[in-house]
């Protein structure tokens, strides 16, 4: 908050009046204010960054709230809420849930909605469970082995043999997905790859 606002805030709260936006007239408010930071506001009191009275009127009844890695019994119950609302009849496996309790989630309840929901938007119709390799898919903790193209694309910058095995790849994979009616833990073992890279290769050739 700019210091300018700063002084503005504290007018408001030490005397309980303000003028509207584009208004003449001071008005009165009777109003409690809770406020919200994820900043260490005693450290900015000291460096100068905060105003040490605004800092003691709004230091009213502190209410901290742990880090979700301080609060592990959360994540599961978290977790299931946000995989319900992207993919209601869909559970986590066991290899999930104990990738999701061994992460230490420095992005806190954000970074743990972003990669459940994500993880829960990979799932193919058919399938009912998000495993530890499509959450860490969905991390970003696996590298990327290519950008998604258009379905039966073939890149016409490569050569003769590569644009042939571009194509038979195109083929075999959309086979496999069709045999296994669409089920990528089949698909996969079909083609005699992990699920994770299943996905990688359904999302480079456009087939997602």
């Amino acid at each position: 908050m700019p210091p300018a606002m700063q002084v503005k805030l504290l007018r408001f709260l030490q005397e309980g009046t303000f003028v509207a936006v584009g208004g003449r007239v001071q008005k009165r408010a009777d109003a409690r204010v809770v406020a919200a930071t994820h900043r260490d506001l005693e450290a900015m009191v000291r460096e100068g960054a905060f105003r040490e009275d605004l800092f003691y009127r709004l230091k009213g009844v502190v209410l901290r709230t742990p880090a979700l890695a301080e609060r592990p019994a959360d994540v599961p119950l978290l977790a299931a809420r946000f995989l319900r609302r992207v993919a209601p009849r869909a559970g986590f496996s066991a290899d999930a849930h104990a990738w999701l309790a061994a992460r230490e989630w420095p992005g806190n309840v954000r970074e743990l909605k972003a990669v459940v929901e994500s993880a829960g938007a990979l799932i193919l119709p058919g399938e009912t469970e998000v495993d530890a390799e499509l959450l860490r898919l969905a991390s970003g903790d696996p590298s990327d082995d290519g950008a998604t193209v258009p379905a039966g694309h073939v890149d016409p910058s490569a050569g003769p043999l590569d644009a042939a095995l571009n194509e038979l790849e195109l083929r075999l994979v959309r086979d496999a997905m069709a045999a296994a009616g669409g089920n990528q833990s089949e698909a996969a073992r079909r083609l005699g790859v992990s699920r994770v890279g299943l996905i990688k290769k359904l999302t480079r050739l456009g087939l997602r």
